[in-house]
C-alpha cells in the first residue's frame, strides 16, 4: 500500500472537519485562522506552482517527466498525460493536494470516492487523478491563500527564502534537506535546539 492510496481514501479516517498536511510541509507560524478559509466551500486547496496540466507535462521533471503531443511515449507517466489530453483536460488547473482541508459532506465524499477510482487507473502520483476526479464530480472548491502552502526559494541554508506571511511551508526535502532557517520560526520556539535539519534528513 503506498500513500496515494491511502490519500485518496482520506475521507475513510477523517474527522467532520479536517486539514491534511503532505510529510514534505510544516506549519512555522499558528496555523489557527485557516478553518475560516471553510466559510463557502466544503473544500479547500491552494493552486499548484504550475498552473496547468499542460504546463505540468511540458515543464515537469524528475517522476513528474515531461510530455507534449505527439512526442514518444515511453515514460510510465506519459500514458496518463496521452488519457488527460484525450479527455480535454490538459488546459484544467492544478491544485496541490499537500494541503486539503475539507469538511465531510456528501459532496466531498464522492469526491474522494472518484479519486481513489481515478487513481487506480494508472496508480502513479495522485495529482492527475485529482484532476480527473474534479472535472467528474464538479465539487466546489476555494482557493487557499499562498501563505498556507507556500513553496521554498532557493535551497542554500543560508539564502532560503519564502512568501512574507508563510504558515505553513511546503519543503522539497529531496533539493538538499530542510534549511536551518525553518527552524528559527515561531513554531519552533520551544522545540529543542537540536533539531536541525541533519535530523530530519
Amino acid at each position: 500500500m503506498c500513500s496515494s492510496d491511502l490519500k485518496t481514501r482520506l475521507n475513510e479516517y477523517a474527522f467532520e472537519t479536517t486539514l491534511f498536511l503532505d510529510a514534505d510541509t510544516v506549519p512555522i507560524s499558528s496555523i489557527d485562522a485557516i478553518w475560516k478559509e471553510l466559510r463557502t466551500a466544503d473544500l479547500c486547496l491552494s493552486r499548484d506552482r504550475h498552473p496547468d496540466v499542460m504546463d505540468l507535462a511540458s515543464r515537469g521533471g524528475g517522476h513528474k517527466s515531461t510530455w507534449l503531443p505527439g512526442e514518444p511515449i515511453p515514460g510510465r507517466r506519459h500514458p496518463e498525460y496521452e488519457y488527460m489530453a484525450a479527455l480535454g483536460l490538459m488546459r484544467q488547473r492544478l491544485h496541490s493536494s499537500g494541503v486539503m482541508l475539507f469538511r465531510r459532506t456528501p459532496a466531498t465524499d464522492l469526491l474522494f470516492r472518484t479519486w481513489h477510482e481515478e487513481w487506480k487507473r494508472f496508480g502513479h502520483e495522485d495529482q492527475l487523478a485529482l484532476v480527473r476526479a474534479l472535472s467528474r464530480t464538479g465539487c466546489n472548491v476555494d482557493e487557499l491563500p499562498a501563505r498556507w502552502n507556500a513553496r521554498v526559494k532557493g535551497w542554500n541554508p543560508e539564502r532560503s527564502t519564502w512568501p512574507k506571511g508563510a504558515r505553513i511551508l511546503h519543503l522539497r526535502p529531496e533539493k538538499g534537506g530542510i534549511p536551518e532557517r525553518v527552524f528559527d520560526q515561531p513554531a519552533f520556539d520551544d522545540a529543542p535546539r537540536r533539531l536541525s535539519a541533519k535530523s530530519c534528513h
